[in-house]
Protein backbone atom coordinates (compact mmCIF):
# COMPACT_ATOMS: atom_id res chain seq x y z
CA UNK A 1 0.00 0.00 0.00
CA UNK A 2 1.32 3.04 -0.70
CA UNK A 3 1.42 6.36 1.57
CA UNK A 4 -0.64 8.68 1.41
CA UNK A 5 0.78 12.19 -0.34
CA UNK A 6 1.18 15.17 2.34
CA UNK A 7 -0.48 17.72 0.24
CA UNK A 8 -0.92 21.47 1.80
CA UNK A 9 -4.76 22.11 1.34
CA UNK A 10 -4.62 25.43 3.79
CA UNK A 11 -5.94 23.67 6.91
CA UNK A 12 -3.88 20.67 7.58
CA UNK A 13 -5.95 19.54 10.20
CA UNK A 14 -8.75 17.98 7.32
CA UNK A 15 -8.96 15.22 5.24
CA UNK A 16 -7.09 12.21 5.86
CA UNK A 17 -4.30 13.74 7.88
CA UNK A 18 -6.58 14.73 10.25
CA UNK A 19 -6.29 11.35 12.86
CA UNK A 20 -2.46 11.70 12.41
CA UNK A 21 -1.96 14.99 13.05
CA UNK A 22 -4.15 14.34 15.84
CA UNK A 23 -2.10 12.10 17.40
CA UNK A 24 1.07 14.05 16.86
CA UNK A 25 -0.77 16.92 19.20
CA UNK A 26 -1.15 14.00 21.66
CA UNK A 27 2.51 13.21 21.98
CA UNK A 28 3.53 16.71 21.91
CA UNK A 29 1.52 17.11 25.13
CA UNK A 30 2.72 13.82 26.51
CA UNK A 31 6.18 15.20 26.10
CA UNK A 32 5.01 17.92 27.71
CA UNK A 33 3.55 15.97 31.47
CA UNK A 34 7.18 14.27 30.86
CA UNK A 35 8.82 17.61 31.31
CA UNK A 36 11.67 17.32 33.07
CA UNK A 37 12.63 14.76 35.81
CA UNK A 38 8.71 13.70 35.42
CA UNK A 39 7.33 17.07 36.03
CA UNK A 40 4.98 18.64 34.23
CA UNK A 41 6.40 21.49 32.08
CA UNK A 42 4.21 24.42 32.94
CA UNK A 43 3.46 27.16 30.31
CA UNK A 44 3.04 30.49 30.76
CA UNK A 45 2.29 33.72 29.59
CA UNK A 46 5.43 36.12 28.87
CA UNK A 47 7.76 33.63 30.66
CA UNK A 48 11.49 31.97 29.64
CA UNK A 49 9.58 28.89 28.27
CA UNK A 50 11.63 26.99 26.11
CA UNK A 51 10.27 27.61 22.32
CA UNK A 52 10.19 24.27 21.48
CA UNK A 53 7.57 23.12 24.65
CA UNK A 54 5.39 26.50 23.42
CA UNK A 55 5.38 25.24 19.87
CA UNK A 56 4.07 21.66 20.97
CA UNK A 57 1.44 23.34 23.16
CA UNK A 58 0.18 25.83 19.81
CA UNK A 59 -0.06 22.98 17.83
CA UNK A 60 -1.77 21.22 20.56
CA UNK A 61 -4.75 23.66 21.01
CA UNK A 62 -4.59 23.95 16.67
CA UNK A 63 -5.50 20.27 16.51
CA UNK A 64 -7.96 20.80 19.25
CA UNK A 65 -9.88 23.35 17.31
CA UNK A 66 -9.35 21.58 13.93
CA UNK A 67 -7.84 24.19 12.06
CA UNK A 68 -4.27 26.50 12.45
CA UNK A 69 -6.20 29.49 15.00
CA UNK A 70 -2.17 29.83 16.05
CA UNK A 71 0.70 30.62 14.74
CA UNK A 72 3.42 27.69 16.35
CA UNK A 73 6.04 30.07 16.44
CA UNK A 74 7.04 29.33 20.32
CA UNK A 75 6.37 32.83 21.93
CA UNK A 76 3.64 32.11 24.58
CA UNK A 77 2.06 35.66 23.78
CA UNK A 78 -1.21 37.60 24.59
CA UNK A 79 -2.88 35.73 21.56
CA UNK A 80 -1.59 32.10 22.93
CA UNK A 81 -3.20 32.64 26.11
CA UNK A 82 -6.41 33.61 24.74
CA UNK A 83 -6.82 30.71 22.63
CA UNK A 84 -5.43 28.52 25.77
CA UNK A 85 -7.68 30.41 27.65
CA UNK A 86 -11.30 29.85 25.62
CA UNK A 87 -9.78 25.98 25.17
CA UNK A 88 -9.81 25.41 28.66
CA UNK A 89 -13.79 27.09 29.11
CA UNK A 90 -14.39 24.63 26.57
CA UNK A 91 -12.59 21.72 28.25
CA UNK A 92 -14.12 22.56 31.74
CA UNK A 93 -17.71 21.55 30.32
CA UNK A 94 -16.57 18.11 30.68
CA UNK A 95 -14.20 18.10 33.65
CA UNK A 96 -14.80 16.76 37.15
CA UNK A 97 -14.99 20.13 39.32
CA UNK A 98 -11.64 19.75 41.20
CA UNK A 99 -10.20 20.25 37.82
CA UNK A 100 -12.75 22.90 36.60
CA UNK A 101 -11.04 25.18 38.75
CA UNK A 102 -7.62 25.07 37.23
CA UNK A 103 -9.18 24.74 33.69
CA UNK A 104 -9.46 28.44 33.31
CA UNK A 105 -5.99 29.98 34.57
CA UNK A 106 -4.49 30.42 30.98
CA UNK A 107 -1.84 28.23 32.01
CA UNK A 108 -0.70 25.28 30.23
CA UNK A 109 -0.03 22.34 33.15
CA UNK A 110 -0.75 19.10 33.77
CA UNK A 111 -4.65 18.96 34.22
CA UNK A 112 -4.88 21.30 30.52
CA UNK A 113 -2.60 19.02 29.09
CA UNK A 114 -4.35 15.71 30.42
CA UNK A 115 -7.94 17.09 29.18
CA UNK A 116 -6.31 18.26 25.57
CA UNK A 117 -5.18 14.12 25.35
CA UNK A 118 -8.41 13.00 26.01
CA UNK A 119 -10.36 14.89 24.25
CA UNK A 120 -8.04 14.56 21.02
CA UNK A 121 -7.79 10.81 21.63
CA UNK A 122 -11.12 10.33 20.81
CA UNK A 123 -11.90 8.18 17.70
CA UNK A 124 -11.87 9.70 14.04
CA UNK A 125 -15.53 11.17 14.42
CA UNK A 126 -13.85 14.06 16.77
CA UNK A 127 -15.63 17.42 16.19
CA UNK A 128 -13.92 19.90 16.91
CA UNK A 129 -15.09 23.28 19.05
CA UNK A 130 -15.92 26.56 17.67
CA UNK A 131 -12.61 28.68 17.99
CA UNK A 132 -12.63 32.38 19.26
CA UNK A 133 -12.94 34.81 16.55
CA UNK A 134 -9.37 35.40 15.09
CA UNK A 135 -7.53 38.66 15.27
CA UNK A 136 -4.88 38.30 12.76
CA UNK A 137 -3.70 36.31 10.08
CA UNK A 138 -2.08 32.60 11.29
CA UNK A 139 0.58 31.08 9.40
CA UNK A 140 0.39 27.13 10.05
CA UNK A 141 3.16 25.17 8.96
CA UNK A 142 2.06 21.62 7.69
CA UNK A 143 3.29 18.18 9.43
CA UNK A 144 3.71 15.60 7.76
CA UNK A 145 0.69 12.75 7.92
CA UNK A 146 1.77 9.38 9.06
CA UNK A 147 2.29 6.60 6.50
CA UNK A 148 -0.45 3.98 6.29
CA UNK A 149 2.23 1.02 6.18
CA UNK A 150 2.67 -2.37 5.96
CA UNK A 151 4.30 -5.19 6.86
CA UNK A 152 4.16 -9.09 8.21
CA UNK A 153 2.52 -9.20 10.93
CA UNK A 154 1.52 -5.58 11.69
CA UNK A 155 -1.86 -3.79 11.07
CA UNK A 156 -2.05 -1.29 8.31
CA UNK A 157 -3.96 1.04 10.51
CA UNK A 158 -2.04 4.71 11.33
CA UNK A 159 -0.24 3.56 14.64
CA UNK A 160 -0.86 5.01 17.81
CA UNK A 161 2.40 6.04 19.70
CA UNK A 162 1.81 5.47 23.33
CA UNK A 163 5.26 4.35 23.48
CA UNK A 164 6.92 2.93 26.86
CA UNK A 165 9.00 6.23 28.57
CA UNK A 166 12.75 5.00 28.87
CA UNK A 167 13.92 5.25 32.24
CA UNK A 168 15.13 8.65 33.46
CA UNK A 169 18.65 7.54 35.20
CA UNK A 170 21.28 8.39 33.14
CA UNK A 171 23.12 5.29 31.95
CA UNK A 172 26.68 4.23 31.68
CA UNK A 173 28.31 3.73 28.62
CA UNK A 174 31.57 4.34 26.94
CA UNK A 175 30.90 7.53 25.54
CA UNK A 176 29.88 8.94 29.43
CA UNK A 177 26.28 8.78 31.30
CA UNK A 178 23.72 9.23 28.79
CA UNK A 179 20.18 10.43 29.87
CA UNK A 180 18.15 8.99 27.03
CA UNK A 181 15.00 11.70 28.03
CA UNK A 182 17.23 14.60 28.09
CA UNK A 183 19.64 13.78 25.29
CA UNK A 184 16.26 13.16 22.88
CA UNK A 185 14.70 16.12 24.60
CA UNK A 186 17.54 18.35 23.38
CA UNK A 187 17.88 16.57 20.07
CA UNK A 188 14.18 17.21 19.08
CA UNK A 189 14.82 21.13 20.09
CA UNK A 190 17.61 20.96 17.87
CA UNK A 191 16.32 19.71 15.46
CA UNK A 192 13.10 22.26 15.28
CA UNK A 193 15.28 25.03 15.94
CA UNK A 194 17.06 24.52 12.70
CA UNK A 195 13.78 24.07 10.75
CA UNK A 196 14.15 20.20 10.62
CA UNK A 197 10.95 18.02 10.41
CA UNK A 198 10.39 14.66 12.28
CA UNK A 199 7.33 12.24 11.76
CA UNK A 200 7.21 11.97 15.03
CA UNK A 201 9.09 12.52 18.33
CA UNK A 202 9.47 8.86 19.11
CA UNK A 203 12.14 7.93 16.50
CA UNK A 204 14.49 10.50 18.17
CA UNK A 205 14.06 8.67 21.57
CA UNK A 206 14.03 5.37 19.99
CA UNK A 207 17.37 5.97 18.31
CA UNK A 208 19.39 7.34 21.30
CA UNK A 209 17.41 4.01 23.39
CA UNK A 210 19.02 1.61 20.81
CA UNK A 211 22.44 3.50 20.91
CA UNK A 212 22.44 3.37 24.86
CA UNK A 213 21.41 -0.29 24.41
CA UNK A 214 24.31 -1.64 22.56
CA UNK A 215 26.81 -0.10 24.22
CA UNK A 216 25.36 -1.40 27.74
CA UNK A 217 25.34 -4.74 25.90
CA UNK A 218 28.65 -4.53 24.23
CA UNK A 219 31.29 -2.31 25.76
CA UNK A 220 34.03 -0.53 23.89
CA UNK A 221 35.08 2.35 22.15
CA UNK A 222 31.76 4.10 19.78
CA UNK A 223 31.61 7.62 17.89
CA UNK A 224 28.99 9.79 19.85
CA UNK A 225 27.36 9.81 16.53
CA UNK A 226 23.92 8.67 15.43
CA UNK A 227 22.62 8.99 11.20
CA UNK A 228 18.76 8.98 12.06
CA UNK A 229 16.85 8.74 8.65
CA UNK A 230 13.33 9.40 9.32
CA UNK A 231 11.42 7.16 7.22
CA UNK A 232 8.29 8.32 8.07
CA UNK A 233 8.89 11.60 5.96
CA UNK A 234 8.71 11.37 2.05
CA UNK A 235 11.50 10.88 -0.09
CA UNK A 236 11.23 14.08 -1.91
CA UNK A 237 12.62 16.30 1.35
CA UNK A 238 15.46 16.02 3.46
CA UNK A 239 14.72 13.28 6.18
CA UNK A 240 18.52 12.49 7.45
CA UNK A 241 20.00 13.82 11.20
CA UNK A 242 23.70 13.49 12.19
CA UNK A 243 22.78 13.33 15.94
CA UNK A 244 25.54 13.60 18.66
CA UNK A 245 24.31 11.84 21.77
CA UNK A 246 26.86 13.01 24.02
CA UNK A 247 26.09 16.63 23.22
CA UNK A 248 22.51 16.92 22.54
CA UNK A 249 22.99 18.59 18.98
CA UNK A 250 22.62 17.82 15.60
CA UNK A 251 25.74 18.00 13.71
CA UNK A 252 26.19 19.70 10.01
CA UNK A 253 27.56 17.91 6.62
CA UNK A 254 29.09 19.95 4.47
CA UNK A 255 28.41 20.39 1.02
CA UNK A 256 31.18 20.87 -2.09
CA UNK A 257 30.35 24.50 -2.34
CA UNK A 258 30.88 24.51 1.36
CA UNK A 259 27.27 24.70 2.53
CA UNK A 260 26.46 23.26 5.84
CA UNK A 261 23.40 21.38 5.57
CA UNK A 262 21.72 19.60 9.14
CA UNK A 263 19.23 17.70 7.40
CA UNK A 264 19.43 15.79 4.40
CA UNK A 265 17.87 13.48 2.06
CA UNK A 266 18.16 10.08 2.41
CA UNK A 267 16.83 7.29 -0.21
CA UNK A 268 14.68 4.34 0.37
CA UNK A 269 14.19 0.91 -1.00
CA UNK A 270 12.20 0.74 -4.96
CA UNK A 271 10.45 -2.07 -2.96
CA UNK A 272 9.50 0.25 -0.38
CA UNK A 273 7.46 2.58 -1.55
CA UNK A 274 7.53 5.26 -5.26
CA UNK A 275 9.89 7.65 -5.57
CA UNK A 276 9.42 10.81 -3.44
CA UNK A 277 6.91 8.81 -1.36
CA UNK A 278 6.38 8.15 2.37
CA UNK A 279 8.01 4.53 2.30
CA UNK A 280 5.70 1.92 3.89
CA UNK A 281 7.12 -1.64 3.16
CA UNK A 282 9.99 -2.74 5.17
CA UNK A 283 11.03 -6.66 5.66
CA UNK A 284 14.62 -8.32 6.66
CA UNK A 285 14.35 -10.95 3.58
CA UNK A 286 16.68 -11.13 0.61
CA UNK A 287 15.66 -9.93 -2.84
CA UNK A 288 12.33 -7.36 -2.48
CA UNK A 289 14.52 -3.54 -2.68
CA UNK A 290 13.04 -2.63 0.20
CA UNK A 291 14.74 -0.61 3.37
CA UNK A 292 15.56 -2.28 6.59
CA UNK A 293 14.87 -0.32 9.42
CA UNK A 294 16.28 -0.63 13.13
CA UNK A 295 19.99 0.36 14.85
CA UNK A 296 23.28 -0.22 12.76
CA UNK A 297 26.84 -0.25 13.61
CA UNK A 298 29.56 1.38 11.45
CA UNK A 299 32.18 -1.42 10.72
CA UNK A 300 34.73 1.18 8.97
CA UNK A 301 34.40 2.14 5.09
CA UNK A 302 35.56 0.89 1.62
CA UNK A 303 35.43 1.89 -2.47
CA UNK A 304 31.62 1.22 -3.75
CA UNK A 305 30.66 0.91 -7.16
CA UNK A 306 26.69 1.35 -8.68
CA UNK A 307 24.82 2.04 -11.64
CA UNK A 308 21.81 4.40 -12.25
CA UNK A 309 20.38 5.19 -15.41
CA UNK A 310 22.67 2.46 -16.92
CA UNK A 311 25.91 3.94 -16.01
CA UNK A 312 28.48 3.06 -13.41
CA UNK A 313 29.79 5.84 -11.31
CA UNK A 314 32.37 5.21 -7.92
CA UNK A 315 32.02 6.30 -4.54
CA UNK A 316 32.33 5.77 -0.91
CA UNK A 317 29.77 2.96 1.62
CA UNK A 318 29.45 2.77 5.32
CA UNK A 319 29.84 -1.42 5.99
CA UNK A 320 26.75 -1.85 8.27
CA UNK A 321 26.28 -4.63 10.75
CA UNK A 322 22.90 -5.15 11.74
CA UNK A 323 21.82 -5.47 15.47
CA UNK A 324 18.55 -6.45 16.03
CA UNK A 325 16.19 -9.21 14.73
CA UNK A 326 14.61 -6.56 12.13
CA UNK A 327 17.95 -6.12 10.45
CA UNK A 328 20.30 -9.20 11.19
CA UNK A 329 20.50 -9.70 7.44
CA UNK A 330 21.47 -5.97 6.89
CA UNK A 331 25.36 -7.31 6.01
CA UNK A 332 23.54 -10.03 4.08
CA UNK A 333 22.31 -7.84 1.36
CA UNK A 334 24.87 -5.46 1.50
CA UNK A 335 22.27 -2.67 2.42
CA UNK A 336 24.86 0.01 3.32
CA UNK A 337 25.12 4.11 3.32
CA UNK A 338 26.96 5.22 -0.07
CA UNK A 339 26.66 8.62 -1.98
CA UNK A 340 24.67 8.18 -5.17
CA UNK A 341 23.91 10.49 -7.77
CA UNK A 342 20.40 9.91 -7.78
CA UNK A 343 20.53 11.75 -4.15
CA UNK A 344 21.12 15.68 -4.36
CA UNK A 345 20.55 17.94 -1.51
CA UNK A 346 16.75 18.58 -1.63
CA UNK A 347 15.28 15.20 -2.60
CA UNK A 348 16.29 11.60 -3.24
CA UNK A 349 15.70 8.77 -5.81
CA UNK A 350 14.89 5.51 -4.86
CA UNK A 351 17.85 2.50 -4.01
CA UNK A 352 17.91 -1.25 -3.88
CA UNK A 353 17.32 -0.57 -0.25
CA UNK A 354 20.50 1.35 0.90
CA UNK A 355 20.14 4.60 2.90
CA UNK A 356 21.87 6.30 0.28
CA UNK A 357 23.27 10.12 0.32
CA UNK A 358 24.29 12.82 -1.88
CA UNK A 359 28.26 12.12 -3.48
CA UNK A 360 29.39 14.98 -1.77
CA UNK A 361 28.68 14.44 1.61
CA UNK A 362 29.39 11.10 1.74
CA UNK A 363 32.81 11.35 3.27
CA UNK A 364 31.53 13.60 5.94
CA UNK A 365 28.98 11.02 6.84
CA UNK A 366 31.54 8.33 6.79
CA UNK A 367 33.62 10.44 9.25
CA UNK A 368 30.98 10.77 11.72
CA UNK A 369 28.96 7.38 11.68
CA UNK A 370 31.72 5.14 9.71
CA UNK A 371 33.88 3.67 12.31
CA UNK A 372 32.15 2.97 15.53
CA UNK A 373 29.20 5.49 14.94
CA UNK A 374 25.82 4.62 14.70
CA UNK A 375 22.85 4.69 12.05
CA UNK A 376 19.41 4.20 12.79
CA UNK A 377 16.77 3.42 10.13
CA UNK A 378 12.95 4.30 11.78
CA UNK A 379 8.99 4.42 10.55
CA UNK A 380 6.72 5.18 13.06
CA UNK A 381 4.97 2.33 12.13
CA UNK A 382 7.19 0.56 14.54
CA UNK A 383 7.24 3.23 17.03
CA UNK A 384 5.62 0.39 19.71
CA UNK A 385 7.69 -2.31 18.38
CA UNK A 386 10.10 -3.53 20.76
CA UNK A 387 12.55 -5.16 18.31
CA UNK A 388 13.75 -1.19 17.29
CA UNK A 389 15.54 -1.23 20.67
CA UNK A 390 16.00 -4.72 21.71
CA UNK A 391 19.65 -5.86 20.68
CA UNK A 392 19.83 -9.29 19.59
CA UNK A 393 23.34 -9.11 17.37
CA UNK A 394 26.81 -8.46 18.18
Amino acid sequence: MSAPAVRNTGNPFTGQQAGALRQQAVDDLRALLAGNGGRPTVLRHNSRNRSADVERLQFALNAFYGRPVLDVDGKFGSNTRRILLHAQRQLATTAAPDAQRKLGDGVGGQITYNALIARLSRSDSYTPPTPPTAQRVIRQPVRAALATPTREGVSSRTPRNEVEQPATAPVNTSLGRIDVQRTSAALIADIRRRGGRLSDQTGVVRAVQAAVNYMEKNPGNFRPYVMFNDMGLPGSGPRGYILNIQTGRVEPVTTANGRKLYSFPVAHGYGSGARGAIPSTFTNTSGHGTTILGLMVGNGSAPFTGTSGGRAYNSTKIIWSGTTALNSGLARDGKWTHGAPYVNHTSAGRSAGCPSVAQDIIDDVVRYVGNRGFGFNYHPAFANDRRLITITQR
